[in-house]
């Protein structure tokens, strides 16, 4: 597939894909100090991605979370997945997730999904990610 790594993103040369080349930001569960308060909880997470015009233009790039319980592993556990093209070197992905209280760790990641063989160097890099609460814990009341 060609991608390279480069900080905090992937790299793709001229003449190849990138495809399902990802870079990952992993959170563990002690990471958040309100863990046990987010269980059962619906968050949204959002990334914020550079990127070349010619991955924004094929639309060629994903955002999701997979999970480590105590169980095992879950791949690709991201719904309501949604990319907003912002302009031509800027797209906000966003995917909503329930945490569970088996969870231990999560790998939020950006993929790129282009089988279109690239005519000049494209590029991502993780700009940010952030999360926002879908539902609001029951000590803070009924909205």
């Amino acid at each position: 597939n060609g991608g390279v790594f480069v900080t905090n993103g992937i790299s793709i040369p001229v003449g190849q894909t990138g495809n399902l080349s990802y870079r990952i930001f992993r959170y563990s569960n002690s990471g958040f100090s309100n863990f046990s308060d987010l269980i059962g909880k619906t968050v949204t997470f959002t990334v914020m991605l550079k990127t070349s015009a010619d991955l924004v233009n094929l639309k060629g790039i994903v955002s999701s979370i997979n999970v480590t319980r105590t169980t095992g592993n879950v791949s690709n556990q991201g719904a309501n997945k949604l990319n907003t093209v912002v302009n031509s070197e800027l797209i906000k992905t966003t995917f909503s997730y329930t945490f569970t209280a088996n969870d231990t760790s999560f790998d939020v990641y950006s993929q790129v999904t282009n089988t279109v063989t690239s005519s000049s160097v494209m590029s991502f890099e993780i700009l940010n990610v952030f999360y926002t609460v879908d539902q609001i814990p029951s000590e803070y009341g009924t909205p």
